[in-house]
């Protein structure tokens, strides 16, 4: 009886754990959501867009855009043109 009891403690000590990492890991997964419905980051959010394009580009081309970006950036920070000025221009081309 006694081996009985020590498989019964067992399983069961098992079943709460499993529980109990259950329970942890939708608790983890409600937390996430909430924090992801607060957090909406339109950068992230457009930036993650062009992810499925850059990934169909070869070497050299991920190369190219990646310089281009960041001549962008540096532009765009250390030159300041004005906004519509930048956007009808792009728009041209």
């Amino acid at each position: 009886m006694g081996e009985c009891s020590h498989a019964k403690n067992a399983t069961y000590y098992r079943q709460q754990k499993k529980r109990s990492k259950t329970t942890y890991e939708e608790s983890l997964l409600e937390i996430i959501k909430e924090k992801s419905r607060d957090d909406i980051d339109e950068d992230k959010s457009f930036l993650m867009s062009l992810v499925p394009s850059f990934k169909k580009l070869n070497d050299e081309q991920k190369f190219v855009a990646k310089v281009e970006f960041l001549n962008v950036m540096r532009r765009i920070t250390f030159c300041q043109p004005p906004v519509m000025a930048a956007i009808s221009v792009s728009i041209l081309f």
